[in-house]
């Protein structure tokens, strides 16, 4: 399983464990401590076993994957960060869903590293989309929530101000086609990191 489901894990999800998959097996811990964390709770509400989704083809597992992607559309409505979990959002395939327990269950406090992790791959399954779809409504609620949720991204660690900037940029030129709307909407939106945009800039 540590060899195949990689490879059908999508950018968003590599990107949030820094290629964590690629150097530790899948693997969920349970017990039946009465201090046990809430993190097997998450653990229980899976989906599927590792063993299980080992045993999957590699186009069941794609089209898992798939759907999860479809399921970022409609998460989009809501720009606000997820604060707690008891069970995975649809726009997590099970398979990542295993993935991401199994990384978060070696932090100290596995739930808030879940949360954390399911939030930002949320996060960069939009970027993902972004470059792919065509329609524009699509294209302006994905920009939206992506917008909003960049000050989290920053607060949490997961990028600098700079970067944050930059994507900031690139998905405001998304758009607007004025460059008058675009300066001011950067304007705004660095300051909501914590940056400066000099309303004179090109």
């Amino acid at each position: 399983m540590s060899m195949k489901l990689p490879l059908i894990l999508g950018v968003g999800v590599a990107a949030a464990v820094g290629g964590y998959f690629y150097m530790q097996p899948p693997v969920i811990e349970t017990t039946n401590d009465a201090g046990a964390t809430a993190m097997s709770v998450a653990s229980r509400a899976a989906d599927y076993t590792p063993e299980q989704l080992a045993l999957m083809t590699p186009e069941t597992l794609v089209d898992m994957q798939s759907q999860a992607f479809d399921a970022v559309v409609n998460a989009a409505n809501d720009t606000s960060e997820v604060e707690s979990l008891n069970q995975r959002p649809d726009y997590i395939s099970p398979a990542e869903w295993v993935m991401l327990s199994s990384v978060a269950s070696q932090k100290p406090n596995p739930d808030a590293e879940l949360v954390r992790l399911v939030n930002l791959v949320r996060f960069n399954k939009q970027l993902e989309l972004l470059q792919k779809t065509t329609d524009e409504d699509e294209r302006r609620l994905l920009t939206e929530a992506a917008l909003a949720q960049l000050p989290k991204r920053i607060e949490n660690k997961e990028m600098s101000i700079q970067r944050a900037q930059s994507i900031q940029l690139k998905l405001i030129e998304g758009l607007y086609s004025d460059p008058n709307d675009i300066r001011k909407r950067a304007a705004q939106e660095a300051e909501r990191i914590g940056a400066t945009f000099s309303i004179e800039q090109s």
